[in-house]
């Protein structure tokens, strides 16, 4: 199931669009969906933080 969020304030800087598209399994929770935002936000601020 996709679903899309849309993004509002400081979050746009993490993506090009509005909105990010999130891909979960048919019957997710809110719960479900709510950790699958935290990874990808994860993943973004590992990947924004410079490397020495």
């Amino acid at each position: 199931m996709k679903i899309k969020l849309e993004l509002f304030g400081a979050s746009r800087d993490f993506s090009n669009k509005d909105y990010l598209e999130l891909e979960v399994q048919e019957k997710a929770s809110v719960n479900d969906l709510k950790n699958e935002i935290v990874l990808i936000l994860l993943l973004l601020i590992i990947l924004m933080v410079p490397h020495q």
